[in-house]
C-alpha cells in the first residue's frame, strides 16, 4: 500500500487478467556488470486516452520514460497543450529515437549512455549539443556518474553539480538513475 507514503494510484488504469510486470537482475560479482531481464507480461502501455481520463490539475508533476515512442509523443504533446502540470521526460536508451522527446519536456533527463552514443565525452559537450533542442523555458539534466551532473536552464545557462559518494562507498548502482531523477523532480516540484 503506497498511500501511506503519499503515492496516489487511484487514477492509474487497471487491467483485469494482467499481472504485474517482472524484472530479474543478474549481477556478476566479479565485474559488477549486470543484465536485466524484463517482461511486462502483455500489460498494455499507457495511452493518451489514459491521460485524458485524469484530472491533471490534481498533480504537481508528471514524469514520462521512453517505452512506446508513439504513445509517449502523443502524451507529451497533450501535456504541452493542456499546460496544467509540470512534466519531465527521460531519454535513457540508445537507438530508440527517444531524442524526439527532447523538444517537449519542461525538464529533460538525458542519460550518459545517450550522450556518449552521440559522441560526447564530457557533460559540458553533451549539454552544449542537447540544450538547443529544448522547448522555450525547458531545462536539461544529464547525470555523469562520479563526475556529477550538469545541465541547462534558460536563466542560468550551463550548470554543474558535483557528485557526493555515500558514507561507506557505493554498494550497488541499481536504481541510481531513477533515484537521481526522483530527487531532482522532488526539488523542482517545490518551486
Amino acid at each position: 500500500d503506497m498511500s501511506g507514503d503519499g503515492v496516489v494510484v487511484g487514477d492509474c488504469p487497471r487491467y483485469s487478467g494482467h499481472t504485474c510486470p517482472n524484472s530479474v537482475v543478474l549481477t556478476n560479482s566479479s565485474t559488477g556488470s549486470r543484465t536485466i531481464i524484463h517482461t511486462n507480461l502483455g500489460l498494455p502501455e499507457l495511452t493518451l486516452e489514459d491521460f485524458k481520463a485524469v484530472d491533471l490539475a490534481d498533480f504537481c508533476w508528471v514524469h514520462m520514460e521512453g517505452r512506446n515512442k508513439d504513445n509517449v509523443i502523443q502524451i507529451l504533446e497533450y501535456l504541452n497543450q493542456e499546460k496544467k502540470v509540470k512534466f519531465s521526460v527521460e531519454v535513457e536508451k540508445v537507438k530508440r529515437g527517444f531524442e524526439d522527446f527532447i523538444p517537449f519536456g519542461d525538464v529533460v533527463f538525458i542519460s550518459k549512455d545517450v550522450a556518449q552514443y552521440h559522441g560526447h565525452h564530457t557533460v559540458e559537450e553533451a549539454v552544449s549539443h542537447f540544450h538547443p533542442l529544448l522547448k522555450e523555458g525547458g531545462r536539461l539534466v544529464i547525470a555523469w556518474g562520479e563526475a556529477g551532473a550538469g545541465g541547462w536552464e534558460a536563466g542560468q545557462g550551463f550548470f554543474m553539480c558535483p557528485a557526493f559518494s555515500p558514507p561507506g562507498g557505493v554498494v550497488d548502482t541499481l536504481g541510481a538513475g531513477d533515484t537521481f531523477n526522483a530527487a531532482v523532480i522532488g526539488c523542482l516540484a517545490r518551486e
